[in-house]
């Protein structure tokens, strides 16, 4: 039997297209862990960055005299949350509370900080 009447037969076809599709499918698993990965610590990446840039709430909160008007602009953005906001729940339990319970807070003293500002500027 020569390597022709081997591949011809419709079992061995057959089972070279089971392998076909075994390979197939356990590669695209592969990339989509891959991928996922990846959006995970990037997005873990990105808030960290993010949460550390705010060393300026941090410094206007301990200076500040209780006449300064507070200042021009918004304390800290929240880009990468907003940006990022629909991967949360990649993130493990605990990361998930850290992360809500920091940026809610944030997001409040932003608002809170901006009805401040306009009220200074209202009254000018």
């Amino acid at each position: 039997m020569d390597l022709f009447e081997i591949l011809s037969n419709p079992g061995v076809g057959n089972l070279l297209l089971l392998f076909a599709s075994i390979i197939g499918v356990a590669g695209s698993y592969t990339l989509y862990k891959i991928r996922l990965k990846d959006r995970k610590s990037a997005m873990r990446q990105a808030l960290k960055a993010e949460i550390e840039s705010g060393k300026s709430l941090d410094t206007w909160v301990q200076e500040k005299d209780q006449n300064e008007n507070p200042p021009a602009q918004i304390i800290h953005a929240t880009a990468a949350y907003d940006s990022h906001v629909e991967d949360l729940g990649l993130l493990t339990d605990e990361e998930i509370a850290n992360v809500s319970e920091f940026y809610s807070k944030l997001i409040l003293v932003n608002d809170i900080l901006q009805w401040k500002r306009n009220q200074i500027y209202n009254l000018v």
